[in-house]
């Protein structure tokens, strides 16, 4: 859905969530630099305190002097969600009636960050899902492994309660966490708190999904960064930041967005996508054959646009020694990039041609034409994460 709402005197266009994202615009930006605010809001679930988190941020990007915060209904706070708020807004109050009352909050501080390298103690996830990628991880690292739980009797976030493994105090944790939507976003919130909470010695944030990552710059006046503001609150509560192939990354290795401080380390899982997919192309043949397989039909990785290519065309570098040492085949392996255009926030243009560069078209590979090449497409991020 989108809509409007009036926030003081600023006009702010709602628009989404469109791919579990808002999208958040002032309409009228030069009156709210230099401004008092007073936003005046109803929070009942994660979708109304991420909105509300950006809302914030946003006022606050385009020069708001002072932001104050009145809740309807009286909240319940308890799980660190409201020092959230705290940290964007400069007083909070609650509203019943023609009653407003003023709410203390202390916002976050942010940590003293602990130095890699770091020994890991534990590694923890709250996605099911997450599950195996955590096993693996800590017996990689010789380190245990337990489940985050978080109870909720209802919608609104503030009521949320995070249950922690035992005997956390003092230990270096790895947390292993995909924001796919804003309730996953709320989730890593309070457990990010909950961890500070709990005494431990450092956190290490593995997102295997950035949420508002894509939402890296601001188009035109009024727009807010929202992929900042995500980053700004994990900057604050975890030691380490590691990434799989954020938007604004390019390829592996510590990246940051720019014109911001905040750094984290892109890890590049078009890796391990190309080797799984050269396997499965491997178990069509029978041994012998796929030497002459590829040579006929030779591989071609496809980022789905020119932001991703980095990512294909070290993959492409990798896989060759891939294929060398576990398949004992020395192979060419190329790479390009559809010529996407995003016309609007769900719809784009895709020309029929690959790309190796601006304006260079891939005709053939090693002779080959295209169609009749294995095309290895691999996207760095989709709509539902």
């Amino acid at each position: 859905s989108t809509g409007e709402e009036a926030v003081g005197a600023a006009r702010v266009h709602l628009g989404g969530p469109l791919d579990g994202e808002w999208h958040l615009e002032i309409l009228n930006p030069q009156i709210v630099k230099g401004a008092r605010l007073v936003v005046n809001y109803s929070l009942d679930s994660s979708d109304s305190l991420v909105k509300l988190i950006l809302l914030l941020d946003m006022l606050r990007m385009y020069g708001a002097a002072n932001i104050e915060l009145v809740l309807v209904g009286e909240p319940k706070f308890g799980n660190g969600l409201d020092e959230v708020m705290g940290y964007f807004c400069d007083a909070v109050a609650w509203r019943s009636l023609d009653r407003i009352t003023p709410v203390k909050i202390a916002a976050l501080e942010p940590i003293t960050k602990k130095e890699l390298p770091i020994w890991v103690d534990r590694i923890l996830y709250q996605h099911g899902r997450l599950k195996d990628d955590a096993e693996e991880a800590a017996l990689s690292v010789n380190a245990a492994v337990d489940r985050v739980m978080i109870y909720k009797n209802k919608e609104n976030p503030l009521s949320w309660k995070v249950a922690l493994p035992e005997g956390l105090s003092g230990q270096n944790i790895i947390l292993v966490h995909s924001t796919e939507n804003n309730a996953d976003i709320a989730e890593l919130w309070a457990m990010l708190i909950a961890l500070r909470r709990a005494g431990v010695a450092s956190v290490s944030l593995i997102s295997t999904y950035s949420g508002y990552a894509r939402q890296d710059r601001a188009s035109r006046v009024g727009e807010g960064v929202s992929a900042v503001t995500m980053l700004k609150i994990i900057d604050l509560l975890a030691d380490t930041h590691l990434v799989l192939n954020i938007h604004y990354g390019f390829t592996s290795g510590e990246t940051k967005l720019r014109d911001y401080p905040y750094r984290m380390y892109n890890l590049n899982a078009f890796v391990q996508l190309a080797e799984n997919m050269f396997d499965m192309v491997a178990r069509s043949f029978q041994k012998g054959l796929l030497r002459d397989e590829l040579n006929n039909h030779p591989i071609i990785l496809i980022a789905p646009d020119e932001d991703a290519f980095g990512y294909v065309r070290e993959a492409a570098e990798l896989l060759k020694a891939y294929a060398r040492s576990h398949y004992n085949i020395d192979t060419r392996v190329s790479f390009g990039y559809m010529d996407k255009r995003r016309t609007g926030f769900n719809r784009v243009n895709i020309s029929p041609y690959i790309l190796s560069g601006p304006g260079e078209s891939i005709k053939r590979v090693n002779g080959v034409t295209i169609p009749n090449c294995w095309a290895f497409v691999i996207d760095d991020e989709v709509s539902l994460g």
